[in-house]
């Protein structure tokens, strides 16, 4: 009877996997549309519910909460962030597109930095499983 409720366990477990790695990449997809639209502000909605995904797996109060907190109060700094309008990038001051440009790149750097996470968690498109004998 042990080894049964041992196999639905693993069963569960595996499900349960399949099912959040399909989240994520569905939430990937509608990063990259975000990014393209120049939707600022939808784009970190989306790094946020990936960074949500994967949070379950790591130390709560660790390194990496912490980094996706440095990201986020950097980001908040930057408010308003930008989002698509009729005027197009060619029109706004100086100014704001510096702060856009600043906007961009710490995105940029937390969606990196969240794919790199998702990679350490072996969930991500490359993983090295320690049991493999590396090729040098």
């Amino acid at each position: 009877m042990q080894d049964v409720e041992l196999d639905e366990e693993k069963t569960s477990k595996y499900n349960s996997a399949i099912d959040q790695l399909r989240r994520i990449g569905e939430i990937w997809r509608i990063v990259r549309s975000r990014v393209v639209s120049g939707d600022y502000f939808a784009w970190n909605q989306e790094l946020d519910r990936v960074w949500v995904e994967l949070s379950q797996d790591v130390q709560p109060n660790g390194k990496e909460e912490k980094d996706i907190l440095d990201y986020n109060k950097k980001i908040v700094e930057l408010q308003p962030l930008a989002t698509p309008n009729s005027h197009g990038f060619n029109k706004i001051s100086e100014k704001d597109r510096k702060k856009y440009s600043e906007q961009y790149l710490i995105l940029i750097s937390k969606e990196i930095y969240i794919r790199r996470l998702q990679n350490r968690l072996g969930k991500g498109t490359a993983y090295l499983d320690d049991d493999e004998d590396l090729i040098e």
